[in-house]
C-alpha cells in the first residue's frame, strides 16, 4: 500500500496515511525524513497533529534522538492533551529512555486507566516489556501474557487442548514448547530449555 502511495502523481494528498504506514512498519528513516523535508508538517491544527507527532517521535526515540525528542515535547507541549493515552505513552517511552523507571510505570499506569480495548492491551504490553527491562521479572512475565489478547500481536496464538503450565511438577507429564515472535526471541528462549528437562518431564 505505502508503495503504490508513493507512486502516485497526487500521493500528497495521502502524506498522513504514509506516516502510519511507515510507523507500521517500523520505517524509522523514512518517517523521520517525511517530516524534516517538509512533505509532512506537524501543523497543531491538523485532523491528526497527535497521531503524527506521536510517531514521528517514537521514530525519534527508536533512533536514540531522546534530546531531540524532548525539545518538541516542550516545543508543541501546549497543542499536546497531556491526558490522552497516546501522549501518557510516549512521555512513558521518553522516561525509558531517559533512565527514569519509576516515572515510565506512572505514565504507563495513567495511560492504561484512561483507556479500554485494544489501546489498553498494547500500553499493557509495552509496560510489562519496561517492567522485563528493569529486572521486575515476577511481574513483567505476568503482564507480558496479555499479548494473547491483543489481535494484532506478532505471533497467533496455540491453544492446544491442555492446560497451561504454570510451575508445578512435570514428573511424569508431557510439556509443549513452541516458537513465537522473531528468530532472535526463539534462540534466547531455547537456553531454557536444558532447565526445563532437569524438572524430568516425560516428553
Amino acid at each position: 500500500i505505502l508503495e503504490l502511495l508513493e507512486a502516485r502523481s497526487d500521493s500528497s494528498k495521502y502524506k498522513e496515511w504514509r506516516v502510519s504506514l511507515l510507523s507500521m512498519r517500523g520505517d524509522n528513516e523514512k518517517l523521520i525524513e517525511l517530516i524534516r523535508s517538509g512533505v509532512v508538517s506537524l501543523e497543531p491544527s491538523g485532523q491528526r497533529f497527535a497521531e503524527i507527532f506521536f510517531a514521528y517521535c517514537v521514530a525519534l526515540l527508536n533512533e536514540n534522538a531522546l534530546q531531540e525528542v524532548e525539545s518538541l515535547i516542550s516545543e508543541y507541549q501546549q497543542h499536546l492533551d497531556l491526558s490522552a493515552p497516546d501522549i501518557l505513552h510516549l512521555f512513558a517511552k521518553v522516561a525509558l529512555a531517559a533512565g527514569n523507571f519509576v516515572q515510565a510505570l506512572a505514565y504507563y499506569d495513567q495511560a492504561i486507566q484512561s483507556t479500554t480495548g485494544r489501546l489498553q492491551i498494547e500500553l499493557r504490553w509495552n509496560r510489562s516489556l519496561a517492567l522485563l527491562a528493569f529486572g521486575n521479572t515476577e511481574e513483567g512475565w505476568r503482564e507480558y501474557e496479555v499479548r494473547w489478547k491483543w489481535e494484532n500481536f506478532t505471533s497467533t496464538a496455540l491453544k492446544p487442548n491442555a492446560k497451561l503450565w504454570s510451575g508445578e511438577s512435570l514428573e511424569g507429564k508431557s510439556l509443549l514448547i513452541w516458537g513465537e515472535q522473531g528468530v532472535g526471541d526463539e534462540i534466547m528462549f531455547l537456553t531454557l530449555v536444558p532447565s526445563i528437562r532437569e524438572l524430568n518431564p516425560k516428553h
